[in-house]
């Protein structure tokens, strides 16, 4: 997985004109905050389902996401139900929310926020 998102990140560097600081960034699970970072999260996310193509997000992609990603490294269902319900409470916060870019960030810093007040990352920033 983690060399599928960096060739992800590289082949979207070439699109999106991100610069390498961000994809490090976001490597280190910290959210970009340029122009350029929050376009990269929006391509990763429409290429993982997350974001349809016309910028709206996908609870039912991201759902999928959590239901592969909980089977292949044997995640609790309680867990993968959390996980759901911070999907549910960061789309509705973003909701309204206008252009692509915008609104991935502006989802993926409320999923980082409320994962790990929800107890689905450990202080180390590691997957419970």
């Amino acid at each position: 997985m983690a060399s599928n998102c960096r060739n992800m990140f590289y082949q979207n560097k070439k699109q999106e004109k991100t610069e390498i600081a961000d994809i490090q960034k976001f490597m280190r699970r910290e959210i970009p905050t340029s122009e350029e970072g929050k376009c990269m999260i929006a391509c990763i996310m429409k290429k993982t389902d997350a974001m349809t193509d016309d910028g709206k997000l996908s609870v039912e992609g991201m759902r999928k996401g959590v239901a592969v990603m909980a089977k292949k490294n044997k995640i609790k269902q309680e867990t993968v139900e959390t996980a759901y319900q911070v999907i549910d409470k960061c789309t509705n916060q973003v909701s309204g929310t206008t252009g692509d870019c915008e609104t991935a960030f502006k989802f993926a810093t409320c999923f980082k926020e409320r994962a790990h007040e929800m107890g689905l990352v450990s202080p180390d920033h590691g997957h419970v």
